[in-house]
Order: C-alpha cells, then structure tokens, then sequence
C-alpha cells in the first residue's frame, strides 16, 4: 500500500506515556511526525535529530550533520527538556491554560495519539487521563489486546497452553491507537480521492 500521499497533510502521532514502548519513526510512514505530550514522566526524554545538513551539498563521509549534534537542553541529570514536547497547532484556538497544572499544548493537539487503557482497572491522573474513553475527541482507529502483567498470573503470562481456560487467568487491557475527530476530519478524505484517482 502506498502511503506517500500521507506525507503532504503534515500528521502529528503523539506518545504521552507510551513514550518509551512505541518504537518511534519506525512504525509510521515517512512525513508523518512523531511528538511527545506530557505524561508523569519527569525526566528526558529522546530528542528528535537536528534537521542540519553540511553546508555544500553533503559532500564527505557523512552527509547527515544533524546526528552528530546534541541538543541544547540535553543534561547527564535526567531533567526533562520541556521544549521536546509537541508544538503548539495552527489553529490557536485549541491551547488552553485553564488549569495552570495542566500542558500548555494539550494532547488535543495531535492528530493521532498512542495510548494504553485497562478498562478493567482504570486509572487516570490530571497527566495521564484515560485518552480512549473520550470518545467526544478521539476516534478509537484500532486498539489490540495488551496483556495486563500487573493483574496476571505469572505462569499464565509466561507459559502458553492451548485452550482458553489456560488463559482466564490474564488480565488485558486494550493498547490504541486514537484519532483526534477535529483536527483530521477532511484531511483523510483527501488522502482517499488523491489514491484512488491515481489507481
């Protein structure tokens, strides 16, 4: 499937505290982004290479000057760089600072966001809400069953036996992928007719 056309819109998938599970870039198709928002997470977190080429057009060994250079913020403490958390949108309308505890760039931001939710056992935080029961903000695109190790046996989780008794006693929890109705809205519309007039 050719996923080139999604690069034009200038799509955002975001990771609050998914961050250190979701493999970044990998799993999405080039042009699309990938940011942080704020989690409970209080420390550094990866920081995007800097988009730098060598002067010259890339002549030498190594052409991509960006993977050679450190950020600014960056320290050996493990203090958090708030400047690696996702840009504000282009619409201004959508930041809110209401409560001065919460993300100046909310969540809300993002086209799409990584999310982890136990239905089961749900917890959330003023960081951390419960993002794939706000069904009025996001679209649930995809969730697939994550295994809630916390709430599992051990030897069910780490041994497979056939039959589905064997596994009553694993608890899961649902790992989604969530779209933001307000931002994408035509914008996958487009992406359609641009793919399937070029069949």
């Amino acid at each position: 499937m050719d996923l080139g056309p999604v690069g034009q819109f200038n799509l955002t998938v975001c990771l609050g505290k998914e961050w250190f599970r979701f493999p970044g870039h990998y799993y999405v198709p080039g042009g699309v982004g990938v940011e942080f928002v704020k989690s409970e997470f209080a420390g550094a977190l990866p920081g995007h290479f800097l988009a730098r080429e060598r002067e010259g057009g890339g002549s030498g060994f190594w052409w991509r000057d960006g993977t050679r250079m450190g950020h600014a913020g960056l320290n050996d403490l493990n203090q958090e760089i708030p400047e690696f958390y996702v840009r504000p949108p282009s619409n201004p309308h959508l930041v809110t600072t209401v409560d001065p505890t919460l993300p100046k760039v909310p969540p809300e931001t993002c086209e799409y966001l990584i999310d982890l939710d136990f239905p089961l056992h749900p917890r959330s935080t003023p960081f951390e809400p419960r993002y794939a029961t706000d069904l009025q903000t996001w679209d649930r695109v995809i969730c697939v069953p994550f295994l809630d190790a916390s709430r599992s046996s051990l030897l069910t989780r780490t041994m497979w036996m056939p039959g589905g008794r064997w596994e009553s006693g694993n608890e899961w929890g649902d790992y989604c992928l969530l779209r933001n109705r307000e931002l994408v809205g035509g914008k996958e519309e487009k992406v359609r007719g641009m793919t399937v007039g070029s069949l």
